[in-house]
């Protein structure tokens, strides 16, 4: 007596294993890819403001001053001392003469150290100046 043979049905576990990958490399792409911008060099807490925020999205002809709780300069992203960002600072603004700083500091600053950068920047000749701040809700 003579069996048949059958054919196997294929086991469902070995169509989901290329599935899973796929979505594990999925996973770990986004992980690595998902950072939009960079985080800021020094931890800033900026003060909170009760006016509307207006759309302060960085144009070309702008550079982002950050100051630390503790003193510490960074310039769109780059820590500096008090010398190289003078240096910087005079270059860029002879290219841009009419270029805009913003000024992200953190609400701890003693305003005596923000003066000193005030002073700095208006001997610099640096005169449109914008300090940011949070929306108090």
């Amino acid at each position: 007596m003579k069996f048949a043979h059958r054919p196997q049905r294929p086991n469902g576990d070995d169509q989901l294993i290329p599935l899973i990958n796929v979505i594990f490399l999925m996973l770990i792409f986004f992980m690595l890819a998902g950072r939009i911008a960079p985080s800021d060099p020094l931890e800033i807490e900026p003060p909170h403001s009760t006016e509307a925020p207006e759309a302060l999205a960085p144009q070309p002809e702008q550079r982002t001053l950050l100051i630390a709780a503790d003193g510490a300069l960074a310039l769109d992203g780059t820590a500096l001392d008090t010398a190289a960002l003078q240096q910087r600072l005079a270059a860029w603004h002879q290219a841009v003469p009419n270029g805009e700083l913003r000024i992200k500091a953190d609400a701890r600053l003693r305003s005596r150290q923000l003066q000193e950068t005030l002073t700095l920047l208006r001997e610099l000749g640096i005169e449109h100046i914008t300090l940011l701040a949070t929306h108090a809700s």
